[in-house]
């Protein structure tokens, strides 16, 4: 599904097009300190890609967390009322997959967030897997360009699309 986004990088929370040299299980020096364990890169076509559901208990426990009880997430009732007919998942809970990925796998440890786009294009239902998506687009030095994007598998459907600006440790 996601062939167009595996150039080079990460899929399925590992990294893709790995070389015998300087293999994927060693520090590389720009994370040594930082405790990483994972080959780093950021060129323009690296990708990387996770996926979840996310769950009621997840969703409540988002909600207590942030304290955002909008009876949309929350109250099967009153979401049934609404234009999406059931309870959706907070977008910004969703989103967390994206600053995950790029935490952890690209650009990976000592990334730092700088800026972030986003538009909320279909809503998340309870239960439902969703695939979250990095691509670097633009690599300006230390600062990269990415595409964010989160989709529905089952249903083939973005449900959130944007652009995330960051600065590498490499």
């Amino acid at each position: 599904m996601f062939s167009h986004f595996a150039k080079r990088g990460v899929a399925g929370g590992f990294l893709r097009g790995s070389s015998k040299r300087g293999g994927y299980g060693q520090k590389d020096s720009c994370n040594a300190e930082l405790g990483a364990t994972r080959q780093r890169s950021c060129a323009v076509g690296d990708t990387a890609e996770s996926r979840r559901t996310f769950s009621s208990r997840d969703v409540q426990a988002f909600a207590d967390l942030t304290s955002d009880h909008n009876p949309l997430h929350l109250d099967a009732a009153a979401a049934a009322k609404t234009i999406f007919g059931q309870r959706i998942v907070h977008g910004i809970f969703v989103h967390s997959m994206i600053a995950a990925l790029l935490a952890t796998e690209l650009p990976g440890p000592g990334t730092i967030y700088l800026a972030q786009t986003l538009k909320f294009v279909a809503p998340v239902y309870l239960d439902e897997e969703i695939a979250a998506v990095v691509t670097v687009k633009e690599r300006r030095r230390s600062i990269a360009v990415i595409e964010t994007i989160c989709r529905a598998v089952e249903r083939d459907t973005v449900v959130i699309r944007g652009e995330a600006t960051v600065k590498c440790s490499e």
